[in-house]
């Protein structure tokens, strides 16, 4: 429970401020409680099933929230080091020849597909796949985060070449007819220590029934392939 001199506790990815933060311990990063000038080291980054800073910042909030209503911290370090997270909301698929995988088919707009390349923590190391039914979204939103994170993006759907148009001097573009399609030419383009992140910044029904579907077909794709 909060201590009787405390009205909250605060969590922060910055390793100078909030009660959990991320630090530097032995050499890794971990998720960490902070008591005055010291902290004590709870889980380490690379023990977590979940991946990206998006989801290092959920696991931040749920250990502060946890703490202010008397949870258990061991109960919750568990979770966190076995909970794979929701599917297709940034969710790992699999490492193949040193290549992870990504399903973000949730990502149906601008927004969440540009806080998921950020997530990940990969300049410049990113295969994009996107595309889909575009809702009128503005895509040129898109360029600048893509120029900094990603190697090349793979676009599918009817406004695939209206996504291509903003992105086309930042990165190199190609387009696919379908997922597996899609699928392939990321592979190609990939290298090790690269990410592929389908998050398509659009709405699914152009080619498949929902974004579930889409997330689906494309780890069956992914899992085909590798």
């Amino acid at each position: 429970m909060l201590p009787p001199h405390r009205q909250y506790l605060s969590f922060s990815l910055r390793n100078n401020r909030g009660d959990f933060r991320i630090c530097q311990y032995q050499g890794e990063s971990y998720l960490v409680r902070t008591h005055n000038s010291s902290f004590i080291p709870l889980l380490s980054i690379n023990q977590m099933r979940l991946k990206g800073r998006m989801m290092q910042a959920n696991a931040l909030a749920a250990l502060a929230l946890g703490e202010a209503v008397g949870l258990h911290q061991s109960a919750m370090l568990d979770a966190l080091q076995h909970f794979r997270g929701l599917p297709h909301r940034c969710a790992w698929v699999a490492n193949s020849q040193g290549i992870d995988w990504y399903n973000d088919s949730k990502g149906t707009n601008v927004g969440a597909t540009i806080a998921a390349i950020k997530s990940l923590e990969k300049p410049g190391q990113i295969i994009l796949i996107a595309g889909g039914e575009g809702k009128g979204a503005n895509f040129a939103y898109l360029a600048e985060v893509v120029a900094h994170h990603c190697r090349a993006c793979v676009l599918i759907g009817q406004d695939a070449y209206r996504i291509a148009e903003p992105l086309a001097d930042s990165v190199p573009v190609s387009h696919a007819q379908s997922m597996e399609e899609a699928v392939a030419q990321a592979a190609k383009l990939a290298s090790t220590g690269d990410a592929i992140l389908l998050s398509p910044a659009c709405a699914s029904f152009d080619m498949f029934k929902n974004y579930e579907h889409r997330g689906q077909v494309f780890e069956a794709a992914v899992r085909q392939l590798i």
